[in-house]
């Protein structure tokens, strides 16, 4: 047959690379109809990406962030569990901030933690109320802008099509499920309706459970308790979407999506000294509605409109009971971040052909991000009946920040151009402006405080940058590709840091802004090696990407002598001292390099076994180790299916954390708490198909009754702001045997 450049141009588009190159083609041209993927669900096809899907999700009964990547070697969920439990990803040993999150391809609120009180997360999403998780491992600021230094995480929700069978007009399901692990049940209904013309899905999350059960044994109060601290917590998570279609070409969906969840905690681990009792009330909210636009047939492509606008709110109260004291006392503490963003995405998607086929992805991002926070605190004294603003020498209310607006333009553009049969080469460029206004209010300057606790003026900050990339294909022989890409990003400083500002007077510290600070860049560059063949799949990725200007607090030096401090050191109250001074700060350039492997492999009929593994290995210029890089780990698994029944067993696995890989302090002592011990961890599985549309799962997770840490998880050291950083490490080890439970059918 006569391979014709905009067929292959139309295989590109809709995915299918994982093919042989002429059997891609083949099916291009013999499919009668399609559904492309939107714009913005649009990766780079020489990036290492892994797509989690809503029947993964379920099969592997993940209830949360941490258990949906838990056999993704190289990918992580950091976990406080104290109180605040999960919070962000991990990938290839970047973190926080610098992963992108998406939902829908709408930004998800940013982290912000200052001492042991405060914990503003971004785990504010249900996997089950998801289509899929898709991560992408490494830089790429084209598609998704500023942030996206280490890699992105995008979170799908589903259309009414995924429940509604090609001529039915009503479809559905309802979910079930249980975890041991923390004593939790969820229900998740599902329900929608419509014809050609119009359609909706609604989808809904109730979940509700307790504290996840750790393999401590001492069940004290203070900061040597193991046991976990008694917790409830309660999810409800919401998804509603109505399509108008009123031809093939055009389709608007209104989405209106909702996250809330509570969480109460007797917060036992911090009970000492005078403090007899202290609890926490946590709330967390996100809204979003959003307008979507696409027009199919255009002269140009198709083109895609996103208007949207979300709310964010985390609320933590923790009430110290100190009755214990003379004279007695009650504090209370609160700490509130409201994050609203609103923005335009316009993107068009273009097939052309120009001395070969062309897929254009192109368009432009606005974006304005309205961030204000706010802590309070007091303490009183039921003898004296009397309130003062004051806790521990810091007086209250306090915005460590000021509120700040942030201006976001993006212009961006990638094409994949398959110049044969042979060849395909992806080439990209985006275009950030940042611009920063900062709006000082008396609580943040400290009004009427002493000189040592007041705020210099916030200032604005404006940057941009181009980040480019380059990316080709190979297929060199039947069923074995060759990818290579060269990738730049881009993280201007955040607002948390340009106008950070915090002082404890009477501990001898404070914490100063920096408006000089350089935005952070990455330069990633990566290899795989990729075969096809009848009987499964294998991989093999090295990579390296190099960090400019990472930022991080830094201790400026402020010693008790005038002639050597630092200009920036602030006074203490006796003459010729200064406070403690730490500042944001850009620092030595990082490197982080490593391999990557996976395998799928059919061993007889019936029987399949799978694996991946992930080595990573960081240092600053210094030749300090990063300590948000993980061990060694790997995932070993073996399933068998037949008729209506499967079972599984998955083995994880990961190497001790040796010190020579761990950051020390300037005396010689770990930051973090502890190293972690190697271990392999067995999880089995039963799935049976009760029905056509009917499943039922259980699982037995961790069924050798492994006691274990990951890297991940164990906190830095830090007894004076975080009071229960000092334990021992049984308290951070994960659950020991538990039991899942997944029964769903759909209609």
């Amino acid at each position: 047959m006569t391979r014709q450049p905009l067929a292959l141009a139309l295989a590109v588009a809709f995915g299918w690379h994982g093919l042989p190159l002429q059997a891609v083609a083949e099916t291009a041209l013999d499919t009668v109809s399609v559904e492309a993927e939107a714009i913005d669900d649009v990766l780079d096809e020489t990036a290492t990406t892994t797509t989690i899907t809503s029947d993964q999700i379920s099969r592997e009964m993940a209830g949360n962030i941490k258990s949906a990547v838990r056999y993704e070697p190289g990918v992580s969920v950091t976990n406080s569990p104290s109180r605040f439990g999960l919070s962000g990803y991990n990938i290839r040993g970047i973190d926080g901030d610098r992963i992108g999150l998406q939902i829908d391809g709408v930004d998800l609120p940013e982290a912000f933690k200052i001492g042991g009180y405060s914990n503003a997360g971004r785990n504010m999403v249900d996997v089950s109320l998801l289509k899929s998780i898709n991560i992408l491992r490494g830089p790429d600021s084209v598609l998704f802008g500023s942030g996206a230094i280490g890699g992105a995480v995008s979170y799908v929700t589903p259309e009414p099509e995924d429940w509604l069978v090609p001529g039915q007009t009503l479809g559905g399901g309802i979910e079930g499920q249980y975890y041991s692990a923390n004593d939790s049940a969820a229900l998740i209904p599902t329900l929608a309706a419509g014809n050609d013309t119009l359609k909706f899905l609604l989808r809904a999350v109730r979940r509700s459970g307790h504290e996840t059960e750790a393999m401590g044994t001492l069940d004290v109060q203070g900061p040597d308790r193991t046991v976990a601290n008694p917790q409830d917590d309660d999810v409800l998570s919401g998804l509603l979407k109505i399509a108008l279609i009123p031809d093939q070409n055009l389709r608007t969906t209104l989405t209106l999506e909702g996250f809330a969840q509570d969480i109460n905690t007797d917060i036992l681990s911090i009970v000492r000294g005078t403090t007899i009792a202290a609890t926490a009330e946590d709330r967390y909210r996100r809204q979003r509605i959003s307008l979507d636009q696409s027009i199919d047939g255009l002269a140009i492509g198709a083109l895609d409109i996103k208007l949207y606008h979300q709310t964010s709110t985390t609320t933590q109260d923790t009430f110290d009971d100190r009755s214990a004291s003379n004279p007695a006392s009650y504090v209370t503490r609160g700490f509130e971040v409201e994050q609203a963003i609103t923005g335009l995405k316009i993107g068009f998607d273009s097939l052309f052909e120009a001395r070969g086929a062309h897929r254009l992805i192109w368009g432009l991002d606005l974006t304005q991000r309205k961030t204000e926070e706010l802590r309070t605190g007091q303490e009183c004294y039921p003898d004296f009946n009397i309130c003062v603003s004051e806790v521990s020498g810091v007086p209250y209310p306090d915005r460590d920040y000021p509120r700040s607006t942030v201006d976001e333009l993006g212009l961006y553009g990638q094409d994949t151009w398959m110049l044969s049969d042979t060849w395909t080469v992806i080439l990209g460029v985006r275009y950030d402006y940042y611009h920063l206004d900062p709006e000082a209010d008396a609580i943040y300057l400290g009004t009427g405080l002493p000189l040592a606790q007041q705020k210099p003026v916030p200032q604005s900050y404006t940057t941009d940058a181009f980040t480019p990339k380059i990316g080709a294909i190979w297929h060199f022989a039947e069923g074995y590709e060759l990818r290579g890409r060269y990738v730049f990003g881009f993280r201007a400083p955040p607002f948390d840091d340009a106008n950070f500002g915090f002082s404890n007077v009477n501990a001898g510290y404070v914490s100063l802004p920096n408006t000089n600070l350089e935005p952070e860049y990455s330069q990633g560059q990566e290899l795989s090696l990729l075969h096809n063949h009848v009987s499964g799949t294998w991989s093999i990725t090295a990579y390296n990407t190099d960090y400019e200007n990472f930022i991080g607090l830094e201790t400026l030096n402020c010693p008790d002598a005038p002639a050597t401090a630092d200009p920036l050191c602030v006074p203490a109250s006796l003459p010729g001292t200064y406070l403690d001074a730490f500042q944001p700060q850009n620092l030595d350039d990082v490197r982080i390099y490593g391999l990557e492997a996976g395998f799928t492999q059919m061993l007889a009929p019936n029987w399949q076994m799978r694996g991946s593994m992930a080595y990573a290995r960081g240092r600053e210029g210094n030749g300090n180790p990063i300590d948000s890089v993980n061990p060694l780990s790997g995932v070993l698994g073996i399933a068998y299916k037949r008729a209506a029944w499967q079972a599984e067993a998955m083995l994880t696995m990961a190497a001790a954390k040796q010190e020579d890989d761990a950051r020390h302090a300037d005396n010689g002592n770990l930051e973090k708490q502890f190293l972690t011990d190697g271990y392999a961890v067995l999880d089995l599985r039963a799935h049976w198909e009760f029905a056509e549309n009917g499943h039922l799962s259980f699982g037995i997770l961790n069924a050798t009754n492994q006691k274990y840490t990951p890297w991940s998880d164990v906190p830095v050291s830090d007894p004076n702001h975080v009071a229960d950083s000092g334990s021992g490490p049984d308290r951070y080890t994960q659950p020991g045997r538990n039991y899942t439970l997944n029964i769903s059918y759909n209609f």
